[in-house]
């Protein structure tokens, strides 16, 4: 039986990786607000790794997930264009529902994809927020990011307002209170939905943005991953077959409910709201306006400023390249995860005599983020971040094996600090943490098991989840496949292992690591001295390939299909939770546009102006009356305000928009609507003769409805109630 340490518990999980060595290299720069947080997130990333393995971690792969997510909501959005009509959109809808085969569930899936969408979005920038990924040459990809989620915002927007169902007036109508504060419109936008008349030009308008707005967010996916090599645009067959089921399954099994229409002459009480895309419509609805757009503008505001104060004190040193060792194989340009590197003519004085290539690596430092992976890439060791190139490496590891001094029945590992595996190794485990797997050049291999030790197990953490993105995957092309840089033929590869694991899945990785141990310690006892089997050295194609968790026992397959169910289920019913309050009260709104009144004044029997030559004389003078609103309600004043022509001249229409609170009931109700009275002599004539509108009239309200007052010209005044 081996004896190793116990699985670590989730709260022990969640505490941030520590233990720095002496012969540790320098810790990744990175913001000291992102270290206060990294518990939260290794306590997530723990939870799902013991669910699912890290081979099969969603948030390992939540950005080729989203990206999965938003093309299968574009194609089943496609699907549904087809049958939708802007001339009456809610029965297109509802036709769409009541397809024998395919409308139900493909509209399902179209709004169940555009949440998952959204969510993954947030996760993946919650998770390299967490990993403070946002700054340097990392700001872009954020920048992108925050503007990527705001336009699937925006489209998700569109699209339920699409329905115009109960939910759809509330997003439509909590919108435009937002888009009235902006001073670009010339009318208040939010008049148009005062009454049951919506033309059907606004939802054209609407359908044109959600069909655009896709658009605009493929150019900023292509902005998002410019700045990365090889970018993974979709998560591996093994993640991306099961998460397409499993939104199949979740449309069909569980079909979006179908609202009812939506009734501008109703007050929006409790609406069943998508979570993902009506979270703020609560918010909206209880605070004013212009605090909810400051809300608005403070968290894109804060987001986009991350990139300036989310950042440690000190940026690390971009990697250099030493031209007199560069032999222009340009493995280094293949392998960088960040096109950081590229292959130039040399410029140097040094002669191409056969040793010097006609070309050498060229760094762009606005793109390097010090991984060091191109150290683990260069066979010759002449480049890397400062102090991290293949030298260096060795010069720190001779000294870490002169302390050491291995023996035949220990093995080195080379351990990732970021995978959390390090801790708690077994005795006879010799601990050599590593910055990323991805930079430990192959000859640190064959120099541990020449300085003594029996076999050497390098811990990487898991593919999807490398802090340098292709760490783990060159490595074990180098390891494994003979990729440049690679180990060498001559080493033995029974005494070497390479293994990927999570901090959740640091007792598989610990039992593995005392296997090789206990391997070598026989073979050592045995007598078993040759470094190689049968005295030929082992190809790159023999010894153990690499180790890491996979679904190996059924009780790990339930819990994974249990917590997925659970998970889906929670989705589809977040698409549709009730928000807000029931409306026990009605509403008085007063809508109406009408033509300003104008009033020219001869001037020509005036005394003339001597400062301004006759032919300047002006003849006539214009004046556009202000008028002044009054509203009683059962003798009581609820309204007493000028209505002035609004525009930069104050020639606009006068736009009349109110909305006042009733108690239910009947009750009487006087809207006078008249011009100012004015104290000039020339204009008060022309006022009285003014056109003036007054309503007195007896009502009965109801709770949740509209009594509304237009102005019918030249009828005046009148009061339009269902």
């Amino acid at each position: 039986m081996l004896k190793t340490e116990p699985c670590p518990t989730l709260l022990e999980l969640a505490r941030p990786v520590t233990g720095k060595t002496a012969t540790e290299p320098e810790r990744p720069y990175r913001p000291r607000l992102a270290g206060l947080l990294e518990g939260p997130q290794r306590l997530l990333l723990a939870v799902l790794d013991r669910i699912y393995g890290s081979a099969w971690n969603p948030l390992h792969r939540s950005g080729g997930i989203a990206a999965l997510l938003l093309v299968v909501t574009a194609v089943t959005g496609i699907y549904l264009l087809v049958f939708y009509r802007v001339s009456d959109p809610y029965a297109s809808v509802v036709a769409i529902h009541e397809q024998a085969w395919a409308g139900r569930w493909i509209r399902a899936l179209h709004r169940y994809a555009s949440d998952g969408a959204l969510l993954f979005i947030v996760l993946h920038a919650l998770k390299m927020l967490f990993a403070g990924r946002t700054w340097g040459a990392r700001a872009l990809a954020w920048i992108s990011g925050v503007l990527l989620t705001l336009t699937v915002l925006f489209c998700g927007w569109t699209g339920l307002v699409m329905i115009w169902d109960l939910q759809a007036q509330a997003l439509a109508l909590e919108s435009v209170r937002l888009l009235d504060l902006l001073p670009i419109f010339s009318m208040p936008i939010s008049r148009i939905f005062a009454e049951n008349d919506l033309s059907a030009s606004f939802f054209f308008m609407n359908l044109f943005l959600h069909v655009a707005l896709p658009l605009g967010l493929a150019l900023l996916m292509l902005v998002h991953v410019s700045r990365v090599a090889r970018p993974a645009w979709l998560p591996p067959a093994e993640v991306r077959r099961p998460i397409l089921l499993a939104w199949i399954l979740l449309s069909i099994l569980l079909p979006l409910p179908l609202l009812e229409p939506a009734d501008l002459l109703s007050i929006p009480g409790q609406v069943p709201l998508d979570l993902f895309f009506g979270f703020w419509v609560p918010a909206a609805q209880a605070l004013p306006p212009w605090q909810h757009l400051l809300l608005w503008l403070g968290a894109v505001g804060a987001s986009l400023s991350l990139v300036c104060w989310w950042r440690p004190s000190r940026a690390p040193e971009p990697s250099w390249v030493d031209p007199d060792l560069c032999t222009g194989c340009s493995q280094c340009y293949h392998d960088c995860p960040y096109g950081a590197i590229s292959m130039v003519e040399r410029q140097d004085s040094l002669e191409l005599n056969g040793r010097h290539s006609e070309k050498v690596a060229l760094v762009d430092p606005s793109r390097c983020v010090s991984c060091g992976i191109c150290a683990g890439s260069c066979a010759p060791m002449g480049m890397g971040p400062p102090d991290r190139t293949g030298r260096h490496q060795l010069s720190r590891l001779r000294r870490f094996l002169d302390g050491a001094r291995p023996q035949p029945d220990q093995v080195v590992v080379f351990a990732c600090r970021h995978s959390g595996c390090s801790e708690g190794l077994p005795p006879g485990a010799l601990v050599y943490p590593v910055e990323c797997a991805g930079s430990l050049h192959s000859s640190m291999i064959e120099v541990a098991l020449r300085g003594g030790a029996g076999g050497v197990y390098v811990l990487s953490c898991p593919p999807g989840d490398c802090l340098n993105r292709e760490g783990p995957r060159w490595l074990e092309a180098r390891m494994y496949h003979g990729r440049e840089a690679e180990l060498q033929e001559r080493v033995d590869r029974e005494r070497v292992r390479l293994g990927h694991f999570s901090a959740a899945e640091r007792g598989r990785a610990h039992r593995n690591v005392e296997s090789l141990r206990r391997a070598m310690a026989d073979r050592h006892k045995a007598g078993d001295r040759p470094p190689h089997r049968n005295g030929a050295p082992a190809g790159p194609g023999r010894g153990k390939r690499p180790t890491g968790v996979r679904f190996s026992n059924q009780a790990r397959r339930v819990a994974a299909l249990a917590f997925t169910a659970a998970v889906l289920v929670a989705l589809g019913r977040a698409a549709s939770i009730p928000m807000g309050q029931t409306a026990d009260k009605a509403e008085l709104r007063l809508s109406w546009q009408t033509a300003a009144t104008r009033i020219q004044i001869d001037l020509s029997q005036r005394q003339p102006d001597p400062s301004v030559p006759a032919h300047m004389q002006a003849m006539t003078e214009t004046h556009l009356l202000a008028y002044r609103l009054r509203v009683l309600v059962d003798g009581q004043q609820r309204i007493d305000r000028r209505v002035a022509p609004p525009g930069v001249h104050g020639d606009r229409p006068l736009v009349v928009l109110e909305a006042l609170p009733l108690e239910p009931g009947a009750a009487a109700i006087e809207v006078e609507f008249a011009p100012e009275p004015s104290s000039d002599p020339e204009l008060a004539e022309a006022v009285g003769r003014a056109p003036r509108f007054h309503l007195l009239q007896a009502i009965e309200s109801r709770p949740g409805r509209v009594v509304l007052v237009r102005l019918k010209e030249p009828g005046g005044l009148e009061v339009a109630q269902e």
